[in-house]
């Protein structure tokens, strides 16, 4: 269906800038972080909305009419941040380049405009203003509604009357009578919305009230009677005027594709990734997201074995193949096949229905038996989105693909570091210019959806066909930059093996000891009540320990504390920065950061994890991601290990819940200290790699050159000091931080910093050379290859660049430990496939392995360990794997 949507311009770019504070700028540090926002904000509403016709409005620097009429008109307002004016040129001319018309008029604003034209047009084309802004909700009509991207609303008549209390004919009379402090509109003083609302339902409109004065009564009326000529000024200035001298044909707005080329140097200049807007650029319109050549009339439903007998014939001259399957959950572990999709290059994807509730099929068992030998086939390679729950689904059937393993999802992280999204249909709208069907679109949303057993297999054809395509399409686009761009190495000898491994550990899980969670439960919640005894008699009072703003009143009001006091909207800051320099001096901070911790390890772990646990196998299965953060580290879920604490008693408690199977031990491997490790070897600072070499312990030297001392002089709390430096050089900490971490002066912790590069000088050459690199390539990377962008590197806004400066370092020591933990993984598990271990890895928590062992093999099982993860790469430094073992994790670390 045509659609005009009339989009706030101005309202987008102040949006954008608000929106996205970090500081981005291209190479040649120049702001870019509104341009950012206003193009991704647009793209997401062409996408989302697809239409057809498209005006961009803008404001126009200077006045307007209305400050004929009151020259104190948005008189209030601030003249926009340096940063966001250099921007608006850049803005401007990405809408040249995307081919959208611009509406300006030195003497209307865009309200105007687009009132203008919706009155113009809206009986020609559904209209729809794209804007938040109140001013504009007084143009809804049955025929011109309003959308509020931010909101995702949709507004109406109806939906205007409810957000505001009145129809959009009386939006500008309520801003007129009670004033609009952002346009500096004065209204009637002392007339707020509720009593304007009031005032409406009881005489009509603005001349009702004025005609009924005499029955109103004092200040109410005496503020109306007395600034009537004010409230008429307002009404002027408040009603949006439709009869702007426009001259445009509904043509002038059809949606055009984008000055590619033009639009490419633009990009580039701006340091931003190719998206959308090249995908659609061969499209006529937003609307036509289905690209023609999206043949589904090619798409096959294969019903019966001789059917599939046929396919798999076609398939066995074919090395490369995409799979795809339909199942019963999101959650692989508990996964039962529906269908299957297959696609190959130059072939008419197929869906296979085996589970589905209607139809003729193929029946999952059968499916895979005919398929089992394709599986097996070493020589053949298969291409995914997510293949690691391609792997899992079919573990659930003791299958496996043997062949060389390929995923899109994977090969877009690991291009596209800082991409938002690398699902199937972001990455189909990005590299196919194509909109695929939704999930939603055939099973429906809440209560209302449906299994996807009950969709009728020719609907799911299409869109079980298509997920095997485009998976297919995407990656043979993303394999030829893994190419050219240098990166195929780090995808095919590092994450795609990893990914088989992450499906192994998945599938065996960890057990739970479910009793002994129950009693660590009970513990907490015992010493919870005793610390709330506690907090309480410190407050003098009981109040409600969850609410912040009654404990920003206990604290700092009740019970005078001023040290570290920060007012919020809201009350006083009592976040856990707050509450740890309070500790050390009042009680009641300490204790309420134990109360905190314990409820939290209560709500986070001990109350979810029995529910987690399978049915199946009575096992804790994790979910590992690999394109979750930007350094390469792993990410958990369902549970989150990674954030299970191991720094408290309570946090360590948890740990024990985790235990091995009968005649088992789970045993430990931990990396120590290989950030530090890693700092040796990419700095070659003589002193810190001697350190390692030697085997000295790295805090105690720290220590004795920051204070002075001789190695047997160094007490705990110099040791602690320098630890704290030490690790903190990595993360960027400067003296403030450092100071605060320690509980020295500025002064005093910068002399340790300056102590500290001059016993290690080669750390300062590293961190600069690191960051003129970042600043030259825009990107830095770890020592087994992989890039994260850095694109703030050479921003003006000094927090926004001092931040980049930070990852850049951080990013290289912290995404080469990650890397090397995944070489271990990999290297282990196959020493576990061969035979030579006697093992079962079951955990990955940061640079912590964890296996199950049988009892009677530990010994020789950890030295195998440790030596294949010390052997895991060749540093200057040796790497130092310490194991241990125990009947759950907690013994074992």
């Amino acid at each position: 269906m045509p659609k005009l949507y009339l989009i706030d311009g101005s309202s987008y770019i102040f949006r954008a800038f608000y929106g996205i504070r970090s500081g981005l700028s291209n190479r040649q540090g120049q702001p870019t972080n509104a341009v950012f926002g206003f193009k991704n904000m647009l793209l997401s509403l062409l996408r989302d909305h697809q239409p057809t016709h498209v005006a961009m409005v803008f404001d126009t620097p200077g006045p307007c009419f209305r400050n004929q009429i009151y020259d104190l008109y948005k008189a209030n307002r601030d003249a926009p941040p340096e940063e966001l004016k250099v921007q608006f040129e850049p803005i401007f001319e990405l809408v040249e380049l995307l081919n959208f018309t611009q509406v300006k008029h030195p003497d209307y604003e865009a309200d105007d405009i687009i009132g203008t034209l919706a009155q113009q047009f809206r009986g020609d084309i559904e209209v729809v203003i794209v804007s938040g802004d109140k001013d504009l909700a007084q143009l809804v009509t049955n025929e011109v509604h309003m959308f509020d991207s931010m909101k995702d609303m949709d507004y109406g008549p109806a939906e205007v009357r409810e957000k505001w209390g009145v129809g959009p004919e009386m939006i500008d009379q309520l801003l007129a009578l009670t004033g609009d402090s952002s346009d500096n509109i004065p209204g009637a003083p002392g007339i707020g919305p509720k009593t304007a609302l009031k005032l409406f339902e009881q005489f009509g409109d603005i001349p009702g009230i004025y005609a009924n004065l005499d029955q109103l009564k004092g200040k109410q009326k005496e503020n109306l009677e007395n600034n009537k000529a004010q409230v008429d000024m307002s009404l002027k200035l408040t009603r949006i005027c439709c009869d702007v001298p426009l001259d445009y044909s509904l043509e002038d707005f059809s949606f055009r594709p984008p000055k590619l080329e033009e639009l490419r140097a633009f990009y580039q200049h701006m340091n931003f990734r190719e998206d959308g807007f090249f995908a659609h650029a061969e499209s006529t319109s937003a609307a036509e997201a289905r690209p023609d050549e999206w043949d589904y009339s090619r798409y096959r439903l294969i019903t019966d074995e001789a059917a599939l007998a046929a396919v798999l014939e076609e398939l066995k001259a074919i090395p490369r193949a995409a799979i795809d399957f339909e199942t019963t959950n999101i959650d692989a572990i508990e996964a039962e096949i529906v269908g299957i999709s297959l696609a190959w290059p130059g072939g008419d994807p197929v869906y296979i229905p085996t589970a589905h509730e209607t139809g003729p099929q193929v029946g999952t068992p059968k499916a895979l038996e005919l398929l089992g030998p394709l599986f097996a086939d070493p020589n053949r390679e298969w291409v995914a989105q997510n293949v690691k729950y391609e792997l899992l689904v079919l573990a659930n059937y003791g299958l496996k693909l043997k062949g060389r393993i390929h995923d899109s999802m994977i090969a877009s992280f690991i291009l596209d570091v800082d991409a938002h999204r690398h699902n199937l249909d972001e990455l189909s709208r990005i590299h196919l210019g194509h909109e695929m069907i939704h999930f939603e679109d055939l099973c429906g949303k809440g209560k209302k959806q449906i299994p996807f057993a009950q969709v009728d297999p020719e609907k799911a054809r299409d869109y079980g066909a298509e997920d095997a395509e485009a998976a297919l399409l995407i990656f043979e686009k993303l394999e030829k930059r893994l190419v050219t761009e240098g990166l195929d190495e780090l995808y095919g000898t590092l994450e795609m093996p990893l990914a088989r491994v992450l499906a192994t550990i998945e599938h065996q899980g960890v057990l739970l000891d479910t009793d002994r969670l129950e009693l660590i439960k009970g513990d907490l919640q015992g010493e919870l009540v005793e610390i709330e005894r506690k907090i309480y008699e410190l407050a003098g009072k009981e109040f409600n320990l969850n609410s912040t703003q009654q404990l920003g009143q206990i604290l700092f009001e009740e019970m005078g504390i001023t040290d570290a006091k920060k007012k919020t909207k809201t009350g006083y800051s009592t976040d856990a920065s707050v509450l740890e320099q309070l500790a050390p001096q009042h009680e009641i901070a300490a204790q309420i950061l134990e109360y905190r911790e314990r409820t939290k390890l209560v709500s986070t772990y001990l109350t979810p994890l029995p529910e987690l646990i399978s049915p199946k196998d009575g096992h804790i299965h994790t979910s590992f991601s690999q394109t979750t953060a930007a350094t390469g580290r792993l990410a958990s879920k369902n549970p989150n290990l990674q954030n299970i604490p191991i720094r408290s008693s309570a946090g360590r408690r948890i740990r024990t819940a985790f235990v091995a199977d009968q005649g088992s031990y789970l045993v430990s491997a931990d990396y120590s200290q290989i950030e530090l490790r890693f700092l040796a070897h990419l700095t070659e600072d003589p002193a810190l790699v001697e350190v390692f070499k030697t085997g000295r312990d790295i805090h105690a030297e720290t220590a004795a050159a920051i204070y002075g001392l001789k190695p047997d002089q160094v007490a705990a709390e110099h040791r602690r000091a320098a630890k704290a430096i030490n690790f903190g050089i990595i993360y960027g900490m400067g003296a403030f931080r450092l100071s605060k971490e320690i509980g020295v002066s500025n002064a005093e912790a910068k002399r340790f910093i300056d102590a500290y590069f001059a016993r290690y000088p080669k750390i300062q050459s590293y961190m600069d050379e690191t960051l003129d690199f970042a600043r030259d390539k825009g990107y830095v990377e770890t020592l087994f290859g992989r890039r994260r962008p850095i694109r703030e590197i050479n921003s003006k806004n000094h927090m926004a660049r001092t931040g980049a400066e930070r990852a850049a370092i951080n990013s290289r020591i912290q995404g080469s430990a990650a890397d090397l933990i995944k070489l271990a993984m990999i290297q282990v598990q196959e020493a576990i496939e061969a035979g030579r271990l006697k093992a079962r890895m079951t955990l990955q928590v940061h640079d912590e392995l964890v296996f199950e062992v049988p009892k009677a093999a530990y010994d020789p099982a950890a030295r195998l360990i440790k030596q294949l993860m010390e052997g895991a790469a060749d540093l200057k430094v040796p790497l130092i794997v310490e194991v241990g073992k125990g009947d759950n994790w907690g013994e074992a670390h």
